[in-house]
Formats: C-alpha cells, sequence, structure tokens
C-alpha cells in the first residue's frame, strides 16, 4: 500500500491544473475538485512558500518538494509532504507525478526534539554558569585569604604550579600569571626547592594531609610558614597533584621567643624571690617555736571566728523571714478557714448559684481547693519548721547559743537522744544494744553534747537503712585519768576509705540532694574536739560498719 496520495499536476503558462488525484487524498486532505481548491487548503502562513516551490521547480526544470500544514475540512490542520517528479515537459506545458503524504507524527516528534533541545541547551548553558560563577567565587576566596595556596602537578611534571593565589605572589614577589607553570626550581634557589619538593614527596608517598614547617625566603629575610600540603587524587584514586596551605608565623614565633625570654626573667626573679621568703620563713618557724600552746589555740579560736561570725550572718539573714513566714501562717490559715466556712454557708443557704457563679465554681474545681488547701498549709508549716531546724543547727554551730559550763551525767544525754529518735528506731526495725560502763557526771556543755550524739545517731540510722542487719552499739567507760569514752557502732554499708578523712568538713556530706545539710559531723567535731578538747575517730569493723570513738575529758 502507498503510504500517500498520488497525482499528476500539469503547468500550463501561468495556469495549474490538476490531471489525476487518487481517493487516499480524501482520508489526507480531502478530495479537492481543482488546483485552486489545494491552494485554499493550505494554511495561510505557507501558502507563498508552496507557490513559490512549485514555480522555482517549474523554472528549473528538478523535482518539486514542498512541507506544510493543510487545513480540513473540520478546520483541524495536517502536516503534509509533497514530492513530485517531473514527468513531461513541452514548450508550454510541464507535468509532475508525485505523492501527498500526511507527516503530522513525524513533525510533532521533531518539535518535542527541537524543544527538548533548546531545554537542554538552556539547562546546559544555566549550569556552565553556575560553574563559571563558582570557580569565580572560587578564585576570588582564595586570591582574598591571608594564607598563601598553591597546587603543583605532578603527573606528567616536575611539580609544576598550576595554581597560584594572590598571597603566594606577592610573598615571593611573582608574577601570579607569568609564574604559573613554572617548577620549585624555577622560582626557587636550588636548596629552597629541594626542600619544599622534598615535602611534597612526603604527602604524596603518605597519601594523606601533612603538616610542616617551611622556612621561605622572602626580600626581608628568612621567614616560617605552617605549611599543610595534602594530595589530589583523580578519579582513577591516583594522586596526580599537591595542594598546599601556608601560613606565616614568623611574627607569632618571635613573640613566643620573647614571652619566653620575659618567662625565663620571671622564673629567675619567683627563684630569688623565694630563696628570701624561704629565708625568712625559716626565721618565722624559729619565731613560732617559741610559742606556747596558749597562743596556738587562741589563733585557731580566731579563725574559727571569723566562720562563726559567717554562720551567725547566714542564719541571722535567713531566721527573720521564715520567722515572718511562719507566724503568719497560723493567721492566714485561720482567715483561709474563715472564708471556706462562708462559702459553705453561701452554699447551703443559697444552693443553686448563677450560671456565671456555677461556672467560676466549675473552673477552679472549688470542692477541691477546700479539700486541699489544709494540706498546703501543712506542708508549708513544716517546711518552715524544717528551715528553723536548720537554722538553729547554724546558730549552734557559730556559738551564738552556747550554754554554759556545767556537770551533767552522760548516759542521760544519750538516753534522751534515743528517745527523740526512738520513733525512727521503731519504724526502721533497729536494734539498739547499751553497754554503759561506770561514768561520773562530767562537767561539759550538755546541750551541745546532746546535739553531738543526735547527729550521730541520725548518721548511725541512715547508714544501716539499707543492709537487713540493723544494729547500733553504744558502749562507755570512764579512763583512770578521768577521760570519758564513747564508742557509737552501726553495722551500716560503712565509709569509704578515700572520703574518710573529709567527714568532719562543714558541708560535706555523702547523702543525696536534700537528704543532708553536711554540718552534722561538722557540729560533732567542733562540739567534741574544740569546745571538750577531746577527740573523734572514725574507723571501719568487720565484717560490715562503721564505730566512732570519742574521748571527753572530765573539766572537773
Amino acid at each position: 500500500m502507498i503510504p500517500g496520495a498520488i497525482f499528476q499536476i500539469s503547468a500550463i503558462e501561468n495556469y495549474y491544473r490538476i490531471d489525476y488525484i487518487s481517493d487516499r487524498l480524501s482520508t489526507v486532505i480531502g478530495v479537492p475538485s481543482s488546483f485552486e481548491a489545494l491552494e485554499d487548503r493550505i494554511d495561510s502562513k505557507d501558502v507563498d512558500r508552496f507557490r513559490e516551490s512549485l514555480k522555482k521547480a517549474i523554472s528549473r526544470a528538478t523535482a518539486w518538494s514542498f512541507e506544510g500544514q493543510i487545513r480540513q475540512t473540520n478546520e483541524q490542520t495536517k502536516w503534509v509532504q509533497i514530492s513530485a517528479e517531473l514527468s513531461k515537459t513541452t514548450c508550454n506545458t510541464t507535468t509532475y507525478c508525485g505523492i501527498i503524504t500526511e507527516i503530522t507524527k513525524r513533525k510533532q516528534v521533531e518539535l518535542g526534539l527541537r524543544k527538548s533541545r533548546q531545554k537542554l541547551l538552556a539547562n546546559l548553558s544555566s549550569q556552565v554558569t553556575k560553574l563559571q560563577q563558582s570557580q569565580n567565587l572560587l578564585q576570588r576566596i582564595i586570591d582574598n585569604t591571608n594564607a598563601s595556596v598553591f597546587v603543583k602537578e605532578y603527573r606528567e611534571t616536575n611539580g609544576t604550579y598550576i595554581l597560584l593565589n594572590r598571597e603566594f605572589s606577592h610573598r615571593f614577589n611573582f608574577d601570579q600569571e607569568r609564574d604559573q607553570g613554572k617548577t620549585d626550581y624555577e622560582l626557587f634557589d636550588p636548596e629552597t626547592a629541594e626542600a619544599f619538593q622534598a615535602a611534597d614527596r612526603a604527602a604524596l608517598a603518605a597519601g594523606v594531609p601533612i603538616q610542616i614547617e617551611e622556612l621561605e625566603p622572602r626580600q626581608d629575610g628568612l621567614h616560617t610558614a605552617i605549611v599543610v600540603k595534602f594530595p589530589l587524587f583523580d578519579e582513577q584514586g591516583q594522586a596526580f597533584a599537591i595542594g598546599g596551605i601556608a601560613t606565616d608565623i614568623t611574627e607569632l614565633k618571635r613573640t613566643k621567643k620573647i614571652l619566653e625570654e620575659a618567662n625565663e626573667e620571671l622564673e629567675r626573679r619567683v627563684t630569688e624571690r623565694t630563696s628570701e621568703l624561704s629565708q625568712r620563713n625559716e626565721e618565722l618557724e624559729a619565731t613560732l617555736l617559741n610559742l606556747n600552746q596558749t597562743q596556738t589555740q587562741l589563733i585557731q579560736s580566731e579563725k574559727m571566728s571569723g566562720l562563726g561570725q559567717l554562720v551567725a550572718g547566714i542564719a541571722h539573714e535567713i531566721n527573720n523571714p521564715v520567722n515572718f513566714i511562719h507566724g503568719n501562717l497560723r493567721h492566714a490559715d485561720s482567715y483561709t478557714n474563715d472564708l471556706l466556712t462562708l462559702i459553705q454557708l453561701y452554699q447551703k443557704h443559697y444552693s443553686t448559684p448563677i450560671a456565671e457563679i456555677q461556672n467560676a465554681i466549675d473552673e477552679i474545681d472549688l470542692n477541691f481547693l477546700i479539700a486541699d488547701i489544709p494540706d498546703v498549709f501543712a506542708s508549708m508549716r513544716t517546711g518552715t519548721t524544717r528551715i528553723q531546724s536548720i537554722v538553729q543547727s547554724l546558730r549552734s554551730f557559730s556559738r551564738l547559743d552556747e550554754a554554759e559550763l556545767k556537770t551533767s551525767d552522760l548516759h542521760d544525754g544519750i538516753e534522751q537522744t534515743l528517745t527523740l529518735l526512738q520513733h525512727r528506731l521503731k519504724s526502721q526495725k533497729i536494734k539498739v544494744t547499751k553497754h554503759y560502763g561506770t561514768v561520773s557526771p562530767i562537767q561539759c556543755y550538755a546541750g551541745q553534747l546532746n546535739q553531738a550524739w543526735m547527729n550521730l545517731m541520725s548518721n548511725a540510722i541512715d547508714a544501716v537503712d539499707a543492709v537487713e542487719q540493723r544494729t547500733i552499739e553504744i558502749c562507755t567507760k570512764q579512763h583512770f585519768d578521768q577521760t570519758v569514752e564513747v564508742r557509737i557502732r552501726d553495722t551500716g554499708v560503712g565509709i569509704a576509705a578515700e572520703i574518710r578523712s573529709r567527714i568532719f568538713d562543714p558541708f560535706f556530706t555523702t547523702k543525696p540532694v536534700g537528704k543532708g545539710t553536711g554540718m552534722g559531723l561538722a557540729l560533732c567535731y567542733k562540739t567534741i574536739v574544740e569546745q571538750h578538747h577531746g577527740s573523734i575517730n572514725c574507723c571501719s569493723i568487720s565484717p560490715q560498719g562503721t564505730e566512732f570513738v570519742i574521748k571527753i575529758p572530765n573539766f572537773g
């Protein structure tokens, strides 16, 4: 089957006639009745070109070809291709035989390809522009950095410079364009060139960046630079060039040398001064050896006095606002209860409030507030009481409430302490074993001593809380020199040797945050050692537990 419509057309001078046209033309453009009808179907944009192509073929006596759009009877357009050969020519008649083929789909494909090509070219142009912009930006960054940047090619040359930034050229007074393409041996003296290239070879061999110090010959003398040299790899992973970034540290090294010299001078002066001070210190130590024990105790007392004043000041500043809050809690509780009573009377006599009041009651959950307010005040009273207790401990530590020296039964104080702690001993199922020896009443500060027993017992209770075998043992006896000894032993977890030397430091605690103030054992130490001139020691016992040994001289 012929892919188109066959036709024959004759040209008689300026007149054109269709001699024959096959039926398939109707599927392409419809069957025109004449050449004029065929010409009328040609799209207006192509009609002049249609006539011109036919005239040119006739005048040259060559084949006729034309591509253009033809309107169909439904006003749609199709692309057609006319190809005709010269079949006969006479003195005034020229005849062409040919074929008309529809090429609409081919033209659509060509149009799509043309648009794709234009889009591809536009994208390619955009990418090239962006790449050029990126290269220009990178070059500006490289040229404006304070470090010298360079790249040397080693695959096909002996270290030819293929990139030099402005700083590199400025340092060595090179021309950036003229000297690019040269090697170190063309730009520097042989010794410097060999040193530079030896470092290059080391970086190439390592396959990773290296950092070295290099000496750079300048017009004003040798400079020192920290240089990072790194190999550059191609797509196959082969190193083909060396990149480098050099930072001038000449001034930094000069400053470092000045500082080292100044430091040496300072050390010399310090050594001389230390020698003088050591000599004077030896003189002072010799003088201090002549002071008696009373003077030493006075010095220690003055040291603790400052700490006592600090603690007293803190306690005083905390005590006043806490007492104000604690004292007003009773009134606030009473006023709140009165208001709650009034609200309950309103609820009793006006059980159906207006909608606005009922909405407010629901929004604030009035029943919950009435039930919770007593607990809130109870919690506040507990908190202020706890703060007052801590303040009292601070005041005791600072000796502000120190009682007078008096005769007291040591066992009575211990028993009073156990009575106060009875609720804890029972709730935690702790067994207390007492081995009291014959101990005479002693001269002591009973109040402070009782506080020491309280702190030691409380710590023992805390220690045995984490074990199953909960036992506290108390032993007392009196030595021949009338010194009274008290041993308090527990079966708790014990105290680690590395922190045992710090347990009497103020504010040091091993308990979790909020469980201890760190003042208990410090107060014990102050009361027993400083007030009563006794001693307190801590040691671990086998198989587990801790024992405190307290010795107190009898002032009577």
